[in-house]
């Protein structure tokens, strides 16, 4: 009897880690196909910046929850969570904004 309680109690543990790892999949894919439209429609750098946040605001809310969520479940205080989830999602701001303008000056298109 007590096996399977441990079981669903290492199950339930391991959740909100699981549920990051797969919107921040579905945050990242939906930045790289906005990236690779834009690629296509050679959309200026700034203008690029001004509307890729906005093009996945669903799957970065629903990201931006799992981290927080995640990190709550590790115990942390609740305006440490919202900064990192911030952070993080600055990151692949940065990072895809980044990409964009690498590929422009290379002709290399991001993988």
């Amino acid at each position: 009897m007590l096996l399977p309680l441990l079981s669903f109690l290492a199950v339930a543990a391991a959740q909100p880690a699981d549920m990051m790892v797969k919107t921040r999949d579905d945050y990242a894919t939906c930045l790289r196909k906005f990236v690779a439209a834009s690629l296509d429609k050679k959309m200026d750098p700034i203008a690029f910046d001004k509307v890729l946040q906005p093009a996945c605001e669903k799957q970065e809310a629903t990201f931006r929850a799992a981290v927080i969520a995640a990190d709550k479940a590790d115990k942390m205080s609740d305006a440490d969570a919202q900064e990192d989830a911030q952070f993080q999602v600055e990151d692949y701001l940065d990072k895809f904004q980044n990409s964009y303008r690498d590929y422009l000056e290379t002709n290399t298109r991001p993988g």
